[in-house]
């Protein structure tokens, strides 16, 4: 090999590290980005008259375990899902009132119990009747409040369940237009790692409303279903 062959040889090894470099110090530098997938870079050799002639950047590949990707989603789901019932079952509990509370329906029910007792021991005394009259309508108050209150809930939920819905139609849009741009770029041998990137953000965020699996496919896009099988997003 003569001297010029070697040196650029050597000019396209420095350059094919720095750009290899540049690959690893992004990775870095995205470590803790939400929806960034580390990049590796896949290197080809170069030749020139049957001589070896240095090293290029064939392609810089996307890592992905697909796999760990969907059980991502799923528990992304389950967890969310848990959250909100959890806050649900809290608000209800809080309503109730525990058994030991002196507001709670139970107690209120059994001052009743108490006050029709000692009424029936002493069905003369007026007070005794008095007491009666109101044990019962202190826990017939107590129930009006109750069943509003829980009106107010179902009311914030409804309206939560409804926010929700918007929020993942919005959601399905988006990992349908990133689908639709990842295919023009496929189509035109460009790389759509940034893309990518995004659809999976607006994934993970979709599974944080409801529980989803996906297929990719072998133009990047990818299709995505409930857990019934119900298509939300199609193939492009």
């Amino acid at each position: 090999m003569s001297l010029n062959g070697i040196m650029s040889s050597a000019l396209s090894a420095l350059q094919t590290n720095s750009s290899a470099l540049s690959v690893v110090s992004n990775n870095v530098a995205n470590l803790n980005t939400a929806g960034y997938a580390r990049r590796v870079v896949n290197f080809q050799t170069l030749s020139a008259g049957g001589q070896l002639a240095g090293v290029d950047i064939a392609d810089v590949q996307r890592v992905v375990d697909q796999y760990l990707n969907q059980e991502a989603l799923s528990a992304g789901a389950s967890s969310a899902n848990y959250d909100t019932q959890s806050s649900i079952f809290d608000q209800i509990n809080a309503l109730l009132g525990s058994p030991g509370d002196g507001t709670a329906l139970t107690s209120k029910l059994s001052d009743v119990f108490t006050a029709l007792g000692q009424a029936a021991l002493s069905p003369t005394s007026s007070s005794s009747q008095l007491n009666a009259l109101n044990a019962f309508q202190a826990f017939a108050s107590s129930v009006s409040s109750l069943s509003s209150s829980l009106s107010d809930l179902q009311q914030r939920t409804d309206s939560q369940v409804a926010s929700t819905a918007n929020t993942a139609s919005g959601l399905i849009k988006q990992i349908y237009d990133f689908n639709t741009q990842i295919t023009a770029a496929h189509a035109a041998g460009n790389t759509s790692s940034a893309l990518l990137d995004q659809r999976d953000t607006a994934l993970q965020s979709l599974s944080q409303l409801m529980d989803v699996r996906t297929a990719q496919q072998a133009d990047g896009t990818v299709t995505v279903m409930t857990q019934d099988g119900i298509s939300l997003v199609g193939a492009n």
